[in-house]
């Protein structure tokens, strides 16, 4: 029990600096949407909703993502466990 408690509090305390996106507008509400969504995927253990969220979140950093876009690729691979 205590091992799921701290695996949430990681999950809860996952913070993102959405700058490093370079994204704005609808893109970056997809891409918070998305980390939402990873969030909710983690805590259930929905593997499908997980690497579905992961996947919009990658191709709209890959198509208008500024030049540190891939920092934070690489923050949102940490939390969801891809590698």
């Amino acid at each position: 029990m205590k091992h799921i408690k701290l695996f949430e509090q990681f999950i809860n305390e996952a913070k993102f600096n959405y700058k490093d996106t370079g994204l704005t507008g609808e893109y970056l509400k997809d891409v918070k949407a998305g980390i939402a969504g990873i969030k909710k995927a983690l805590k259930s253990g929905n593997q499908d909703a997980l690497i579905s969220n992961y996947d919009i979140i990658k191709q709209r950093l890959q198509q208008y993502g500024g030049p540190n876009h891939y920092k934070f690729l690489e923050q949102v691979q940490k939390l969801a466990g891809i590698n």
